[in-house]
């Protein structure tokens, strides 16, 4: 969903005359936080065993979380700093991994997810993923509103706001 919010903030920027250009001038305070914060994620997905790859997880996102409040000043930091906040909590709470509905896998016509970080559960709870796009897969209202603010900021900046 965040590749998809990427192309259509380019998409729209261009469309509404802005400057690709100009996504160069964002200054993204505490931008090794960022870094660290990605190269955790990626680092989740390794086999470290369950438990390693989940306290990783959720300290990926809670750092991501932590350099978007930093730098809440961007636009749509706050909405992608609200998603990102609802998606650690979720995860958090759930031991480590995002719970997934059953019901919204068989919505979306998608596998179910078979990594550490996901857990098939039939009560999700309303942070977890349960929002079916039937083919791309499921969702949560964190994600939702994380795409929402990075299609905001890409779009803002390339119509020359910040």
């Amino acid at each position: 969903m965040l590749a998809s919010a990427v192309g259509a903030g380019l998409l729209a920027g261009l469309a509404l005359g802005g400057d690709v250009r100009r996504l160069a001038t964002i200054e993204l305070r505490w931008w090794r936080l960022f870094l660290l914060a990605i190269a955790l994620r990626v680092l989740a997905v390794l086999p470290l065993g369950d438990d390693v790859q989940r306290v990783i997880y959720v300290v990926s996102l809670w750092s991501l979380f932590a350099c978007i409040a930093l730098n809440v000043r961007l636009p749509g930091a706050r909405l992608a700093g609200l998603g990102v906040g609802l998606n650690a909590a979720a995860v958090s709470l759930a031991g480590g991994a995002m719970p997934v509905s059953p019901d919204a896998v068989v919505a979306a016509g998608v596998r179910p997810p078979v990594d550490p970080l996901h857990s098939l559960t039939p009560n999700a709870s309303l942070l977890g993923d349960i929002i079916p796009i039937p083919i791309l897969g499921v969702y949560s209202v964190g994600d939702v509103l994380l795409a929402v603010g990075v299609f905001v900021l890409i779009v803002t900046t390339m119509r020359g706001g910040q």
